[in-house]
């Protein structure tokens, strides 16, 4: 499940800072305009680095039930949350699409 704010209230990776408490997440140290959604869409891939991430995972973690859902609004959130936090192996992340499958979010 998405990690809650605890007493370790920021996560950090390379490049690449959320603040579970404050729901802000930063890019080398400059604040990135993520919408809540698009922050624990975010917060989840990297929570799970490494691991294939089911679309229905996402759905029921990020939106609380299985949404009806298009899969087209997944694939938006993900397309945006990708650009914004350029998740892109010169960033040391990468972020692949598994078709009809989900996502996997590797560290690199």
């Amino acid at each position: 499940s998405t990690p809650k704010p605890s007493s370790a209230a920021s996560d950090v990776y390379k490049r690449q800072h959320f603040d579970l408490v404050s729901g802000i997440a930063s890019l080398r140290g400059k604040a990135v305009d993520l919408q809540p959604k698009e922050f624990d869409i975010a917060v989840l891939l990297f929570f799970h680095a490494g691991e294939l991430i089911s679309r229905e995972k996402i759905m029921n973690e990020i939106w609380r039930r299985t949404p009806r859902l298009t899969s087209r609004t997944l694939d938006a959130h993900i397309s945006r949350v990708r650009n914004k936090l350029q998740l892109r192996p010169d960033n040391n992340v990468s972020l692949s699409t598994v078709y009809t499958v989900g996502y996997r979010l590797d560290i690199l």
